[in-house]
């Protein structure tokens, strides 16, 4: 299921464009008001299976896509509400959200004049790459206005990011053509019917499921945690960002890392790294001589805006804005931070020297016991996930073998994970880390130059993709 909030900003924006319309010069207040009240509701309907609406005067917004996930924003109290049919409760939570301004001023929500249906082609935006463009076209025997939003995909090639349709007699959109993340369009229609729904029990979600509050406020007075907060935030501040490092899970992985750049590889061939594994200890400095004959087939560079996703075995790259894969970063394990935070009471963790701390967020929670003594490092943690039965434990991780780098900083060598999965036996992963920092006159990461990498791939007949 694609974002429902994300889905729902992008409708809130083509919902003010359209009250944008309503709003031209020759419509009064009184007029604008009385057309909101007609158009109560604005319904969109895509072709990929998504349906979208808005309850004009009441800042209430609803989801529903192709495979039954349905979701509600009242944007004006910060109530959401999301539900899946793997679920017998409704989740929900009063995390901020954008929110649609007063239909008076549609202008905040879109930073547009409010002359675009009006302005005379003359005064209209020029120049080879104008942000927006406006043309007349006939579609399906109606005279409409066609409005293009440009922008660039992750190659800083000009593409169309959006179209929409409007009709100039009543002033109100027809259609609209999103581009999605991986390159692709999706079509919408737009339909004003007189009313909309009223709960989730009308997008198809079983009537009388109960709710369940997921709070993401965080707690206003408690200075110990935020005097333990900031102890980790130091101790990852004062580990090293120009290191590489060694991961040997099920899997082997190499890491680059250069501040926010990364350069990871994986999926090396197995032979070589199973009898490099065996004879071999991760602490051992000599090990490193052993990758310059294994070859990875999974390249993954991120350079802080563009990520790059090379498969060298079919040769084939995807580029597309700055995001996560699936590859092991040892500063999330080490410091596994974020959601909102709130003190955990285990004397037996305390005793330890531990400081326990529970992130959660809106479906999830994790359960970490920091130690002082070693930066802070989460030497202990527990994920938990949502389901119908309550909270369930998914992992828990265990970090030991407590090393030293250069300049007294602490990391883990090892990390035991197991795995809990309903049915099935629990699954025990070690995982080693040998970490090397670079020195600061070293320059070994001139390989982060996506657009050099990508000139050297071509040559070699690899396809590229964006989005």
């Amino acid at each position: 299921m694609r974002s429902s909030l994300g889905l729902s900003v992008s409708v809130l924006v083509l919902l003010a464009v359209w009250l944008l319309s309503l709003s031209a010069p020759e419509l009064t207040l009184a007029e604008l008001r009385e057309a909101i009240g007609r158009e109560h509701c604005l319904h969109v309907e895509f072709d990929t299976g998504d349906e979208l609406w808005i309850l004009l005067g009441e800042h209430q917004s609803w989801h529903r896509d192709r495979n039954g996930n349905a979701a509600y924003h009242d944007h004006r109290r910060n109530i959401h509400q999301q539900w899946n049919p793997q679920l017998s409760f409704i989740m929900e939570d009063h995390l901020s959200r954008t929110a649609l301004g007063p239909p008076s001023s549609p202008l905040d929500a879109v930073g547009l004049p409010q002359e675009w249906l009006t302005t005379p082609n003359a005064d209209l935006p020029s120049g080879d790459s104008p942000s927006w463009t406006r043309s007349t076209e006939s579609v399906e025997g109606l005279r409409l206005i066609r409005f293009d939003f440009f922008g660039q995909n992750s190659l800083k090639q000009r593409v169309v990011k959006r179209q929409l349709w409007v009709d100039p007699q009543t002033k109100l959109p027809v259609r609209v053509r999103q581009r999605l993340g991986d390159g692709s369009y999706r079509d919408g229609r737009y339909s004003f019917p007189q009313s909309g729904p009223r709960s989730l029990a009308d997008l198809g979600v079983p009537a009388n499921l109960p709710v369940r509050i997921i709070s993401d406020v965080q707690p206003a007075s408690e200075p110990e945690l935020a005097r333990a907060l900031k102890k980790i935030d130091e101790a990852i501040g004062r580990f090293p960002t120009r290191y590489r490092a060694l991961i040997w899970g099920e899997e082997m992985q190499v890491l680059y890392q250069d501040g926010l750049p990364q350069w990871d590889e994986s999926g090396f061939y197995w032979g070589p790294v199973k009898l490099c594994r065996l004879r071999y200890d991760a602490s051992e400095v000599r090990l490193w001589d052993w990758f310059e004959t294994p070859q990875p087939w999974s390249i993954l560079l991120n350079d802080g805006q563009r990520r790059v996703d090379y498969n060298t075995r079919e040769n084939r790259i995807r580029i597309g804005p700055r995001g996560r894969g699936n590859s092991i970063i040892p500063m999330e394990c080490f410091w596994p931070i974020g959601g909102t935070a709130t003190r955990l009471n285990t004397p037996g963790k305390n005793d330890a020297g531990l400081i326990g701390i529970r992130f959660e967020g809106v479906n999830w929670r994790k359960d970490c016991w920091f130690d002082p003594a070693h930066d802070h490092i989460a030497v202990e943690q527990i994920d938990w996930n949502v389901d119908s039965d309550g909270w369930c434990r998914t992992e828990e991780h265990r970090l030991t073998d407590l090393r030293q780098l250069p300049g007294d900083r602490w990391y883990p060598a090892m990390r035991i994970t197991t795995l809990h999965r309903p049915g099935l036996t629990d699954e025990t992963i070690v995982t080693l880390f040998h970490i090397q920092p670079f020195q600061a006159r070293e320059h070994p990461l001139a390989q982060f130059d996506i657009d050099r990498l990508l000139q050297e791939a071509r040559k070699q007949g690899a396809t590229v993709t964006t989005d």
